[in-house]
């Protein structure tokens, strides 16, 4: 039987050997393993009631927040892809990305619900709210069997200095990172990083490293 190399399963680690570790701080907030990890829960299980699965491909549009990235891992949990456009790129160039992927769903703020508002493309999509999702208890978090080739984080470039181009980062991809990572970092409460980079906080979020939401 294959591995599973779905890359949530770092972060479950973490949540469950430093469950009080400040996993992300965002303004003045911060937030523990133990709570980002009980956000992970929430999402998925509104996840599992709207019938997203394995394969479905989400758009994000919008600025880093501890939500969003509860919102990431429980997608990537599910199996499903996570597509990123700079949120001020070119309406051309984020309908470009939408169409090529053939994205189902986008989580987006204010700027991408007006485009969205005059772009038949971006219509299409359905809205996944990352705010208020209700709070759940006992939702069971096991990520779908992944392998190599499963695709995880897809990045489009902004498309200042040509055509916007796709990086497609599968599950076996980014454990290849954390595994060429993990042997020299040393777990500690006090590591911290300033980034909004999505692939460096998943390999955070797994290695033990407190984000600081820039």
């Amino acid at each position: 039987m294959t591995d599973n190399l779905n890359i949530v399963r770092h972060f479950l680690y973490q949540a469950g050997l430093s469950p009080e570790f400040i996993a992300i701080e965002d303004r003045d907030q911060s937030y523990s393993y133990k709570q980002l990890d009980q956000l992970v829960r929430n999402y998925t299980a509104y996840y599992d009631d709207l019938g997203l699965y394995k394969g479905t491909k989400v758009i994000v549009l919008h600025p880093p927040c501890v939500e969003l990235f509860a919102a990431i891992l429980a997608l990537l949990s599910k199996g499903c892809a996570v597509v990123f456009v700079e949120e001020w790129s070119k309406i051309s160039d984020i309908t470009a990305a939408c169409q090529t992927i053939q994205c189902d769903y986008i989580i987006t703020g204010w700027k991408g619900k007006c485009i969205r508002l005059f772009n038949k493309t971006l219509r299409k999509l359905s809205l996944l709210n990352i705010h208020s999702v209700p709070k759940t208890e006992n939702q069971s978090l096991s990520p779908v069997l992944m392998d190599d080739s499963s695709p995880a984080i897809i990045s489009f470039s902004s498309g200042s200095s040509g055509a916007s181009k796709a990086v497609v980062r599968t599950h076996g991809t980014l454990n290849a990172q954390f595994n060429a990572l993990k042997n020299h970092i040393k777990l500690a409460d006090t590591n911290r990083m300033c980034t909004n980079f999505p692939v460096v906080i998943l390999l955070n979020l797994g290695l033990g490293i407190c984000t600081v939401l820039s």
